[in-house]
């Protein structure tokens, strides 16, 4: 029997609930009608059978688990919640790994069941390719994908809930749309970005640790951070179940972070003559002395903090109980317990802070000469002492008034309000006098190159603003 292929009681659940017969058939009548009136309408001289099969397999195969299947992901512990039937869930039992893999895999049987399908024919046709290899290893990458999609869209949604006042105990309604949607967004330029990486600017373009970037290091890649997701999964529900989180998960994946975009360098290319009458492109690592080289890589890394920690921000809106004890430890300087209860955009704000003191450090071993040739948009991060100083009181800024809004906000809607929030400061106004040339303007809302000094003012001034806004709402109380 098929329900015997399933031992975690979750999986056994949906998979009676996802995999009724009536659903299968319907699903396998109308993958097979598709492929069998396209090998026979499409084929012609200029496209052959097999590239017929891959070009319908892959967009049924993200139709289905990558669409399809995110949204039922993301949907799988709200729907609980929204029905009031997670808190019996809760009580069942179930150990953390167990709901764990059931709400990551359960919801979505159906959609892996057809997506599986499409990339069976995906790989049969692939056979009959002239470079085998290559086209199944774009399989293998696709299917990653697909996964990686399913497992962040139940991320984000968990993100959202677990130990918010949309929580399990809220008698409010949670959507998902909205994390639905931005799953689509990032999985859709980050697959758009990979294979443009083979078809345009060719994998040579990209090295990490001295390796040639390609298939191998792009599944291995895409498998750890599934891995990785699936562990942030684990601990969100883990505080859905009453357990006790500490923050060495959080800080082991903030190392890998550091490790792992340390390792990456944008090759340059010049034309060279192939054969004595053609030009090719030649590709080469930068000619950048040591110091310069390992600059530039913390540049990129401090740059993934930032959007770490401006997403956390966004989507770790702990309760107000729960950030009034908080900063309570933190005045009084409890470090022990205070790392117990930090939120985690704290320590990925550390973390952009520690390399932001020593690229300023760096800055001072003389190499000015060489950090002019780094290019945009790096440039405006690092190439001067006042930009690294401008994106610190930029982050200190969208802190305090990121809390603020979360917490003293009238409108039901937080979201809404960060949209409002990031959407004027970071695009609407900046841009605004960048379309109009008043770049000396735009330098006040955003760190550029040319006018460095007047960004670190101004955002200096903008991030003690802040402050003292939080400080009049969440400040010690005057006895």
């Amino acid at each position: 029997m098929l329900l015997d292929l399933f031992k975690n009681p979750e999986l056994q659940r949906n998979a009676w609930i996802e995999l009724r017969p009536n659903r299968v058939l319907a699903l396998f009548g109308i993958l097979a009608f598709a492929f069998i009136f396209s090998a026979s309408v499409f084929p012609n001289e200029y496209l052959q059978l097999h590239e017929v099969m891959i070009n319908l397999a892959l967009p049924i195969f993200y139709l289905l688990v990558a669409v399809w299947g995110s949204k039922n992901a993301a949907d799988a512990v709200a729907d609980e919640i929204n029905q009031k039937t997670w808190d019996r869930q809760r009580m069942t039992g179930q150990r953390p790994w167990t709901l764990t893999f059931g709400k990551i895999f359960g919801p979505t049987l159906l959609q892996w069941l057809g997506g599986v399908s499409a990339m069976g024919i995906y790989f049969c046709a692939a056979l009959f390719t002239e470079n085998v290899q290559e086209t199944m290893a774009q399989g293998f990458v696709h299917i990653c994908i697909g996964l990686l999609a399913n497992v962040l869209a139940l991320l984000f949604s968990l993100l959202s809930i677990t130990g918010n006042a949309q929580s399990s105990f809220s008698h409010s309604k949670i959507n998902t749309n909205f994390f639905f949607i931005l799953t689509l967004i990032i999985i859709g330029y980050f697959g758009a970005y990979v294979f443009s990486m083979f078809r345009i600017f060719q994998w040579n373009t990209l090295s990490w640790y001295g390796m040639k970037w390609g298939y191998l290091l792009t599944s291995c890649s895409l498998l750890t951070f599934i891995v990785w997701s699936i562990i942030g999964v684990h601990q969100n529900l883990r505080t859905e179940l009453q357990y006790k989180n500490n923050m060495g998960m959080w800080l082991a994946f903030l190392g890998f972070i550091v490790l792992f975009f340390l390792g990456f360098v944008v090759n340059e290319f010049r034309y060279e003559y192939a054969d004595g009458e053609s030009y090719q492109r030649v590709f080469r690592a930068p000619s950048y002395n040591q110091i310069t080289s390992s600059y530039i890589r913390l540049i990129s890394v401090s740059l993934v903090f930032f959007c770490i920690t401006q997403f956390l921000l966004v989507f770790e809106r702990k309760s107000l109980t729960d950030y009034r004890h908080f900063l309570q430890l933190l005045r009084n300087r409890k470090l022990k317990a205070l790392w117990v209860e930090a939120p985690l955009w704290l320590s990925s704000a550390l973390f952009m802070s520690v390399l932001v003191g020593i690229m300023l450090v760096m800055k001072g071993m003389g190499f000015d000469e060489e950090t002019k040739r780094i290019d945009a948009p790096l440039s405006y991060f690092g190439a001067n002492p006042y930009n690294l100083a401008a994106f610190l009181f930029l982050l200190l800024r969208d802190i305090y008034m990121t809390r603020f809004l979360l917490y003293k906000s009238t409108f039901k809607n937080t979201l809404m309000v960060f949209v409002v929030y990031y959407a004027l400061l970071y695009w609407v106004i900046p841009f605004s006098f960048e379309i109009n040339h008043r770049s000396e303007l735009f330098a006040l809302f955003w760190p550029t190159q040319e006018h460095a000094m007047t960004s670190a003012q101004s955002l200096g001034i903008q991030a003690l603003a802040a402050w003292l806004l939080h400080r009049s709402v969440f400040g010690p109380k005057e006895k």
